[in-house]
């Protein structure tokens, strides 16, 4: 239980500082490395970073998942993280030299892609099925996480066990944002690899992730593991 709690702490830290790096820097300006977008653009990226989100989700989750099995879909949805954070500084460099051009969208739009997989990583496979009986469409929803979750509760204590992992991932979702932050401002002031140390950090953290991610059992826990 230990390892997925890990797990899914982990998993949930990287998630908030994603979140939190893709509005902050964008809208960063120029000079300070960020890529100085305007409301209107920065609305119009989230905008289709959310509509790529829900319909791969909806659309491409359950087929990595058949096909993959539980274990490697999870690490291949983890591993977006790292491009996701590396593109950071490439795409400051790009827009210092070159400004707002169609390469710049091009990247952010492969960044926001991958970052998709991370919120995948929690998994939503949809089983619809028509139940004729009833007339009633029925959805069952399971994610990568969860699935090590559930599996690795002992018998008797599901409830336990889920309220545990989200106390875990309400304390990572209230630091995460604040050392993620403060990283980032040191990262700046300090000039640490002209000034994008933190996402370098972060792309280390995320290869972590992924090595921790396949200790992990190929198909969920069972019995005594």
């Amino acid at each position: 239980m230990l390892l997925t709690l890990a797990n899914y702490g982990t998993l949930v830290f990287l998630e908030i500082c994603i979140w939190m790096f893709l509005p902050l820097v964008y809208t960063t300006p120029i000079r300070l490395g960020g890529l100085g977008l305007d409301p209107m653009r920065m609305g119009t990226s989230m905008a289709v970073w959310g509509i790529l989100r829900g319909t791969l989700q909806l659309t491409v989750f359950h087929r990595i998942l058949n096909f993959l099995g539980l274990r490697r879909t999870f690490i291949a949805l983890l591993s977006g993280l790292v491009p996701s954070f590396l593109l950071f500084p490439v795409n400051g460099t790009h827009v210092q030299h070159a400004g707002t051009d169609f390469i710049l969208w091009a990247l952010v739009f492969i960044q926001l892609v991958c970052s998709i997989g991370v919120c995948m990583a929690y998994g939503t496979q949809w089983s619809l099925s028509l139940m004729h009986a009833t007339g009633h469409l029925k959805a069952s929803l399971s994610g990568c996480t969860f699935i090590y979750i559930s599996s690795a509760a002992p018998i008797g204590m599901l409830g336990a066990t889920n309220g545990l992992a989200q106390t875990v991932a309400s304390v990572q979702r209230a630091i995460g944002p604040a050392i993620a932050a403060s990283l980032f401002s040191f990262s700046l002031e300090k000039n640490i690899m002209g000034g994008y140390g933190v996402f370098y950090a972060l792309a280390l953290c995320s290869l972590g992730a992924l090595w921790l991610a396949s200790r992990l059992p190929p198909d969920g826990w069972k019995g005594s593991e």
